[in-house]
């Protein structure tokens, strides 16, 4: 069973999403991750 601990929105988008699968460096949900990367110069 998840829990509230199991989750956090993501700092970029809002978008709720399980730890494990943010970034743990910028908080962001892997959609935002990927957006990021693609977007970096």
């Amino acid at each position: 069973m998840l829990t509230l601990n199991d989750l956090r929105a993501c700092e970029n988008c809002g978008n709720v999403m399980l730890k494990k699968l943010g970034d743990k460096v910028t908080n962001r949900c892997p959609a935002c991750s990927v957006w990021k990367k693609e977007t970096a110069p």
